[in-house]
């Protein structure tokens, strides 16, 4: 790409394209439950694939504005304790709470950028300005890129909480132009799962947002700069 590029500014989605998250989650429930003392060999996958289903279950609450952030959490940990013998049915929301922070800590021990992701970033960096964009909680995503080292070359961090609506289709420049007037009206690349049905999908006003998975991603940066861009 060159810096005639009419492309300014590149959009990421932060968890399964830059951030490896479900490894994170993996590896933080299964150390969790062998330490809990709720799972054994025989046992851990199942376990495993249940906390997932859960998870993904209540999640969609937080996002539509149903729960807290932390309310989640708690709803998550009610349906799951009474598979491992536990009837938290009577527990406050101080001791779920408690009770998540030891798996949360194992969570974010296991945070790890994709290899590809702080390269590819690297190079973009040049040349566009770079957003990531995020149905997460503010905190918890600022703390996730800086924690694996991407950071630094981001610019700017945008998730539903400070916008105040969950990702849906393909956002506008408005929208993701917040920060500053030398980016209105941009072309812009999004790269991940950030909600496009199409790859190609117009925004509100005319312009084009193109939308690469991490396949794609992962086979441009054999090149110098993308060839998406």
């Amino acid at each position: 790409m060159s810096t005639s590029s009419p492309v300014r500014l590149v959009l990421f989605d932060v968890d399964g394209t830059l951030v490896d998250h479900d490894g994170a989650a993996a590896a933080a429930v299964q150390q969790w439950l062998m330490v809990m003392g709720w799972a054994d060999a025989g046992t851990i996958a199942g376990l495993v694939s249940e906390w997932d289903e859960i998870a993904e279950r209540h999640f969609p609450a937080y996002r539509a504005r149903l729960t807290t952030f932390q309310g989640q959490r708690r709803l998550r940990l009610r349906e799951f304790l009474p598979g491992v013998g536990i009837d938290a049915s009577t527990w406050s929301d101080e001791r779920l709470d408690e009770l998540f922070n030891t798996y949360l800590v194992a969570y974010e021990a296991a945070w790890r950028s994709f290899p590809d992701a702080e390269p590819c970033l690297r190079a973009l960096r040049r040349v566009v300005q770079i957003a990531v964009l995020s149905n997460g909680n503010q905190q918890q995503q600022e703390q996730k890129v800086s924690r694996t080292g991407l950071g630094r070359h981001i610019d700017i961090v945008l998730t539903s909480d400070q916008l105040g609506v969950a990702k849906r289709g393909c956002p506008s420049p408005a929208t993701i132009c917040v920060w500053g007037s030398s980016c209105v009206d941009p072309r812009f690349v999004l790269v991940g799962a950030l909600g496009c049905t199409t790859d190609r999908s117009p925004s509100r006003n005319g312009q084009q947002a193109h939308q690469h998975d991490r396949p794609e991603v992962r086979q441009s940066l054999h090149e110098p700069l993308p060839s998406w861009l």
